[in-house]
């Protein structure tokens, strides 16, 4: 029995009706409807009004009235025993599924009606009529809200219809409808063995019911969807996977992924993993259907630029939970083979539209473009906002570094608690993207460069222990964060790209924001490629460096300042490197004739020997606090200093990566000046 029933007449408790009275009373109600009707059946009451309309009935224009036909369904509806019965139960406080009330839910069409109470489809008209009368803006969605496109080929989809319908605002308000959906959601979780017996034998009917809720007339809440879906994922994964792939689900759900919690849906989806081969076939659905092209749309806003954000922070989520999973490999390498995603994305993170990509260019260093074409009208007129450029550049920094990711899982035999030096670490399922990847963007070098160049900064702003003028936007770390990796894998196509314009500006960046380290971490690893690559360009250095009163003799004078600043640690690294890399070369060479002339540096080169002396001598030295974060692995408790001091062929040079450099016979020059 369920405390808190409402009795009914006579104070008859609703579940102590057997199923075969439940039956006999809806057969009654169905007879009394059927006298009171002529004898006509309800499916006769159908097919009359069809045939009537399809006739021209009537003088009015033979077209029904839509609301009198949703009024009539209600009242059906209203005048159905069992789902009055159900919505009785549904309002109670605590609504308990004791097993009168699953004998119940298992008849025959109880679990669509059940269900009902989530998805809500059918239940916002008239709430949105009254919006539209209260002079709110009323959308009026289509019937095909996902559909395909013959004209594109196989697998090519179209997402136009569902958008319109996907950022329309619901009707959360109502608290009846809310609270019944809330209940039948705990109802459905409940741990109890009879509800558990009743989603077992239901579940192919409540997967179906419940993925209703992005239907184009739906009212339900997403998180109630979600809470129902993580726990039938819990469950059945098996069955949810089969049921998700071979009806589309994930298709349907990709135009709502700018809702927080459909995205996390997608996500959970995506890394369960089931018996057999159901995770890989749920991939390989995804792509076949056209999902990956469909993406591919919406990260360029093709339809609409309100999906480039939402499009590009779910892909990056994907790249961190979808890196270790297997069949996640047809998704990246997918994603690696649409024409023109990586030179857009590029473009936008710019602050260029797509059109205005130099395409010349661009077509002759084989840079895939897809379908792009100079557009007739130039300049272009549209802007994207920083939002949206900023997700893009969380993307494609995310797509970069997973693809150059090395998983640290350990071994079978590690984990059994045997060492294994001979086993590879396993790669990361991206890196099918790394080569393509590194292709496309090293031929956008200058986009990049612009984007990082003509991005304003934000204002100021006021820390505890000091005040910023001008901060920081995470697309400018996101792009010298992709810089600095494009220059440690393939130096001699990078540098060659970079102006003296982005040299300039990233070392004004480097001493006007003192206390950034993440930003002096990523530029001193494209300062160190500089000169610690065998690719070697004196251009580029002197670029950088400048001559008198340039960024060497800056960063010396921020130095001796003494003033409040965290890049003092990387000011002695990166001086050390210059000092070390001028060692190796004759003194006639382009940077030790560079050094040389600076009076600047020559007067602070017996400090800096002092100082890296005093450095590397101490039990946690600054030096090795600033390794970790220029080049990850190294720890400073782990890094011991011998007595070889710190020149060429020392552990301190080893540490900065200059291990290969030999010492000159000239090394001293400098010295004797």
């Amino acid at each position: 029995m369920l405390e808190g029933v409402d009795m009914g007449v006579g104070g008859v408790d609703p579940f102590a009706l057997k199923v075969d009275e439940l039956d006999a009373s809806v057969g009654d109600a169905e007879a009394a409807s059927g006298d009171d009707d002529g004898g006509a059946t309800e499916s006769g009451r159908v097919r009359s009004r069809s045939e009537s309309s399809s006739a021209g009935w009537g003088d009015e224009g033979g077209e029904e009235d839509v609301d009198e036909v949703e009024d009539e369904a209600e009242a059906e509806v209203e005048d159905d025993p069992r789902m009055a019965l159900l919505t009785r139960v549904i309002d109670l406080d605590r609504p308990v599924a004791t097993n009168e009330a699953v004998e119940f839910f298992f008849q025959e069409g109880m679990a669509e009606n059940l269900m009902s109470f989530v998805h809500r489809c059918g239940q916002g008209g008239r709430d949105r009529q009254q919006r539209s009368s209260s002079g709110r803006s009323s959308v009026r969605v289509r019937s095909e809200s996902v559909g395909s496109s013959s004209a594109g080929g196989a697998g090519r989809v179209t997402l136009r219809g569902a958008h319109t319908e996907a950022y329309r605002a619901r009707e959360w308000t109502a608290e009846d409808p809310m609270r019944r959906s809330f209940r039948v959601v705990s109802l459905l979780v409940n741990p109890t063995g009879a509800m558990t017996r009743f989603m077992k034998v239901k579940l192919d009917v409540l997967i179906h019911e419940l993925f209703r809720v992005f239907e184009a007339d739906s009212e339900g809440n997403f998180n109630h969807f979600n809470c129902v879906l993580v726990h039938m994922l819990r469950l059945y994964p098996d069955r949810v996977l089969q049921a998700v792939t071979s009806a589309g689900y994930l298709l349907r759900m990709l135009p709502y992924v700018h809702v927080p919690v459909v995205s996390t849906s997608m996500v959970y989806l995506l890394t369960t993993t089931g018996s057999g081969d159901l995770q890989h076939r749920l991939y390989a659905s995804f792509v076949s259907s056209g999902g990956v092209q469909a993406l591919h749309d919406m990260l360029l806003g093709l339809d609409d630029v309100a999906d480039i954000e939402p499009a590009a922070e779910f892909l990056t989520r994907c790249t961190s939970a979808l890196a270790a999973e297997e069949p996640a490999e047809l998704l990246w390498s997918s994603l690696a083979q649409q024409s023109g995603l990586i030179a857009g994305a590029v473009a936008v993170m710019a602050g260029l539209h797509p059109d205005e990509l130099d395409f010349e260019r661009l077509a002759r260093s084989g840079t895939e473009l897809g379908g792009y074409e100079p557009s007739e009208c130039s300049p272009a007129t549209h802007m994207y906002s920083l939002a949206s450029r900023r997700a893009l550049g969380n993307l494609v920094t995310a797509l970069l570094e997973g693809s150059m990711r090395v998983m640290t899982a350990p071994s079978p035999l590690a984990l059994m608690g045997f060492s294994d030096p001979d086993a590879p670490p396993p790669v990361s399922r991206m890196a099918c993207m790394l080569h393509s990847l590194c292709t496309q963007l090293v031929e956008l070098v200058p986009e990049l460069e612009r984007g990082f160049v003509n991005t304003p900064l934000g204002g100021p702003r006021k820390y505890s222990a000091y005040t910023v003028d001008a901060t920081f936007s995470e697309l400018h770390m996101d792009i010298v964060l992709i810089l600095a990796n494009l220059v440690s894998m393939v130096p001699e196509r990078v540098l060659d790209k970079l102006t003296p314009l982005f040299w300039r500006v990233a070392s004004k960046h480097f001493l006007a924001h003192p206390h950034n380290n993440v930003y002096h971490a990523r530029f001193f690893r494209i300062f160190t490629g500089i000169l610690t690559s065998s690719y070697y360009q004196d251009e580029t250095l002197g670029a950088l460096l400048g001559g008198s009163g340039g960024f060497l003799d800056a960063m010396i004078e921020h130095y001796v300042s003494g003033g409040k600043t965290s890049a003092r640690g990387f000011i002695v690294t990166m001086l050390n490197v210059l000092r070390l890399k001028a060692d190796s070369q004759p003194a006639d060479a382009p940077l030790p004739s560079l050094l040389a002339t600076s009076d600047a540096y020559c007067e602070f080169l017996p400090t800096l020997e002092s100082v890296t002396r005093a450095y590397t001598l101490r039990a946690f030295p600054d030096i090795a606090r600033v390794a970790p974060h220029v080049y990850p692995g190294i720890s400073p408790s782990t890094v011991t200093y011998t007595a070889d001091g710190h020149e060429l062929g020392s552990s301190f040079a080893s540490l900065l990566k200059m291990d290969r450099a030999k010492p000159h016979p000239q090394r001293a020059h400098l010295r004797k000046r």
